[in-house]
C-alpha cells in the first residue's frame, strides 16, 4: 500500500512538471484517475477504521457478557442442593426413563426461590420443577441475587 502511494506521488510531479500547455486529453484523464484513487483509499481508510472500531465494540460486548451472568454451580452433596431436592420428591408424573435437568436460579430478598430457566428436553419436567421450586422459601447461606445452577436427576420407577 505504501509502495502505491509512492508511486502515486511520483506520477502526480511529473504531471505537475510536464511541459503540456493546456491540460491534454490524457493528463486530464491521468489526474481523474489519480483522484479517483486517492478518494478510494481515503473511503478504505475510513472503513478500515469503522470495522476496527466495530470489533472493540463487539469484543467488549460479548467479554462483559459472559462475565456478567457466570452462575455459580451447587454441587450435589451440598446440604442446599438436598433441600432443593426434598422439594422436588414424589413427582406427580409417571416417571419411564430416568430424567435429567439443570436449574438456574436466583434468590430473592425474602430467600424465595425465582427459577430463571430449566435445561432438559422435557417439558413435562420443566414445569414440574418451576411449579415445585418457584417463590419457595430456601433456608440456605446463598448470596442474595446471584444466579446458581444445580443439576437434577430423578430416577425411573421400577
Amino acid at each position: 500500500m505504501e509502495e502505491f502511494e509512492r508511486v502515486l506521488t511520483k506520477v502526480k510531479i511529473a504531471l505537475n512538471a510536464s511541459s503540456f500547455g493546456n491540460k491534454s486529453f490524457l493528463q486530464a484523464s491521468i489526474q481523474y484517475i489519480i483522484q479517483s484513487i486517492n478518494y478510494s483509499l481515503i473511503l478504505k481508510r475510513t472503513t478500515m477504521k469503522r470495522f476496527k472500531l466495530f470489533l472493540l465494540a463487539l469484543g467488549l460486548v460479548a467479554s462483559t457478557t459472559a462475565f456478567a451472568a457466570n452462575p455459580a454451580p451447587i454441587s450435589e452433596g451440598n446440604p442446599t442442593s438436598k433441600e432443593l431436592k426434598k422439594m422436588l420428591n414424589d413427582p406427580e408424573f409417571l416417571v419411564e426413563h430416568d430424567m435429567h435437568a439443570e436449574v438456574l436460579f436466583t434468590i430473592t430478598e425474602n430467600k424465595e426461590i425465582k427459577v430463571l430457566s430449566v435445561a432438559t428436553e422435557n417439558e413435562e419436567l420443566v414445569n414440574y420443577i418451576k411449579t415445585r421450586l418457584n417463590n419457595e422459601i430456601l433456608d440456605a447461606d446463598l448470596e442474595i441475587g446471584k444466579q446458581y445452577v444445580v443439576p437434577f436427576k430423578i430416577k425411573a420407577e421400577k
